[in-house]
């Protein structure tokens, strides 16, 4: 096995740590988005996510639920409106072994 080890989205290291990386889409209408990560950590990861400028306001981001597969993101307008799309990007940092 080589290391570093790559996917689409994520990269394995040989010392045990990996990242996973991505983007973040919440509908118009919906309050959070779900995402699983590509591969599985052995401990609750670190999650930053950062929010792209859309519709022409700013877009407020929050992660919770964090566990070893998946993590919530909610993404909320300037205007507290959840009436339209909102998008942004995400990366999880954590032990993989």
């Amino acid at each position: 096995m080589e290391f570093p080890l790559f996917g689409i989205d994520y990269i394995k290291f040989p010392f045990g740590i990996m990242i996973c990386y991505g983007s973040l889409k919440k509908e118009a209408g919906s309050h959070y988005c779900r995402i699983n990560f590509p591969q599985k950590f052995i401990d609750n990861p670190v999650v930053l996510a950062t929010a792209t400028f859309t519709n022409e306001e700013t877009v407020m981001i929050t992660v919770a639920d964090i566990t070893t597969s998946k993590f919530d993101a909610y993404l909320k307008g300037f205007y507290g409106e959840f009436n339209y799309e909102e998008n942004g990007y995400y990366v999880a940092i954590g032990r993989w072994k």
